[in-house]
């Protein structure tokens, strides 16, 4: 049932929208850690999580081709991105809100070494987004997240 949902999930993520060459590639995945026992980290009493996560996110405009652009634009980070931190890549697309969003997630650790490094490449792929005609609303976020 755990792997219909997830795989269910994973396609309805991709959108509409997303051209086949993108489909297997970009699939939000649900599973966030590949070792059940890793260690949890505190956040707060009573808040406990074992991976960190840096979202990419931003608004796409519909049928003009800056959902294809911001596919492009990663497509040309990714390979730099991977090399940077020790983690997963993932790749989502809320065809109802218009959104696109890049999802690197990685353990404390692996994490703490991509941040002390500025994120790299964040600063030139947002600048990438914000150079694409329909591309709006860019921002980044870091949380928190645990397996379940």
């Amino acid at each position: 049932m755990r792997f219909l949902a997830s795989f269910f999930l994973s396609v309805v993520s991709v959108s509409a929208f997303t051209p086949p060459i993108y489909q297997s590639q970009y699939l939000l995945s649900l599973s966030s850690s590949e070792d059940d026992d890793e260690e949890f980290s505190d956040l707060e009493d009573g808040f406990q999580f074992d991976i960190r996560v840096r979202e990419w996110n931003c608004n796409y405009s519909e049928d003009d081709g800056s959902l294809l652009l911001a596919q492009i634009a990663l497509d040309s980070v990714l390979e730099d991105l991977k090399a940077e931190v020790d983690g997963s890549v993932h790749c989502a697309v809320c065809e109802d809100r218009l959104e696109f969003k890049v999802v690197t997630s990685a353990n404390q650790d692996a994490f703490d070494a991509w941040k002390s490094n500025d994120f790299e490449p964040e600063e030139i792929f947002l600048e990438m987004l914000g150079n694409i005609d329909g591309i709006s609303s860019i921002e980044s976020q870091t949380y928190e997240k645990a397996q379940l």
